[in-house]
């Protein structure tokens, strides 16, 4: 059956008429190089589904599916989502130091204040010698 489809593709191919120019010729190759590429992956997910339907008839106690990944293609890379880690130690920029009572740029919260054995609010030059300046 393989044989036929890629005769097929073979007349296919030899149908199509003669690119004028080199920028018509990779347009083509591109249209055509979509093509295979969608075939690739649906043969490939049709021969997956029928091994995981063999596979879940034998009745192992475990079956399987086959899912979309959340994935985003962008310039040829297969690019992750992002999740935010957990614990992380991005605060939320607008809120006011509990212990300070004011916010700073860059912004800080009580955690700023581990260091501190009376927990008080930073004076001026501990703001500068952290780094950050009193918001208005």
């Amino acid at each position: 059956m393989r044989y036929r489809s890629k005769i097929n593709l073979g007349l296919k191919m030899a149908r199509q008429r003669k690119p004028s120019s080199p920028q018509e010729e990779l347009a083509q190759l591109e249209e055509r190089r979509q093509e295979l590429i969608a075939q690739l992956r649906s043969d490939a997910e049709n021969t997956l589904k029928q091994a995981l339907d063999d596979f879940n008839k034998l009745d192992l106690g475990v079956a399987y599916e086959l899912r979309a990944r959340d994935r985003v293609r962008e310039k040829g890379r297969v690019q992750k989502r992002v999740v935010a880690k957990k614990g992380s130690s991005a605060g939320n920029p607008d809120r006011l130091c509990p212990i300070c009572g004011f916010a700073t740029i860059p912004p800080h919260d009580g955690r700023a204040h581990r260091s501190q054995s009376p927990k008080r609010p930073f004076s001026a030059g501990e703001l500068t010698e952290r780094g950050m300046n009193a918001a208005s």
